[in-house]
């Protein structure tokens, strides 16, 4: 799998396989240290916090214990991801929070002709966007932790649409807090010490 998400620091892998007739799909355990694994660390632009790899199986044998289910995978993957997704959409809210802060915070001490730029209607309007951005992505999130916490939990549904939704809008708002994030902060954005 190319750019697995935290594969330099997996331990382990669950893995969608095809059964040997083809006609269903079972789930598998495969561990780092099985003979056969290769982990390579894959270089990118950003996202570096997150231990992007290249990650190989070649010829990996595999004893009983290591199914977890004989078959359906398909469901078990839809269940699987359902519940990633509902921390996808919980995480980015607090990083966007901490983004707008840390904007107002950098910006504060600033003066552009003769005026403090937090004072600037266009620096304004920009926060004004990125909280707008957040509290978008917060109403839908706060929806599905309520959807999941009633005991409609993404367990029950194979594909829960809310759940997909609080995921997406949460990512959409993220990018668009760090694209005006970015302009509000002009080229310091690109800093490294803006993370």
């Amino acid at each position: 799998k190319t750019a697995c998400t935290g594969g330099m620091s997996c331990t382990s892998w669950i893995v969608y396989a095809a059964t040997e007739d083809g006609s269903d799909s079972m789930v598998l355990m495969v561990e780092r240290d099985d003979p056969g694994v290769t982990v390579t660390p894959l270089r990118s632009l950003g996202l570096r916090s997150l231990g992007l790899a290249d990650v190989i199986f070649q010829d990996v044998e595999l004893t009983a214990d290591r199914i977890v289910a004989p078959s359906d995978g398909l469901s078990h993957g839809h269940i699987f991801i359902n519940e990633r997704r509902v921390t996808g959409a919980a995480w980015l809210l607090g990083r966007m929070r901490a983004l707008i802060e840390k904007v107002i915070e950098d910006t504060r001490p600033k003066v552009r002709l003769n005026r403090k730029l937090s004072e600037f209607d266009t620096f304004k309007a920009g926060i004004g966007r990125m909280h707008m951005a957040v509290e978008r992505a917060r109403s839908t999130a706060y929806r599905v932790f309520e959807r999941t916490e009633a005991g409609r939990e993404t367990k029950t549904y194979l594909h829960d649409p809310l759940v997909a939704i609080g995921k997406y809008l949460s990512t959409e708002a993220a990018i668009e807090v760090a694209d005006i994030a970015q302009r509000l902060t002009g080229g310091h954005g690109y800093f490294e010490s803006y993370g």
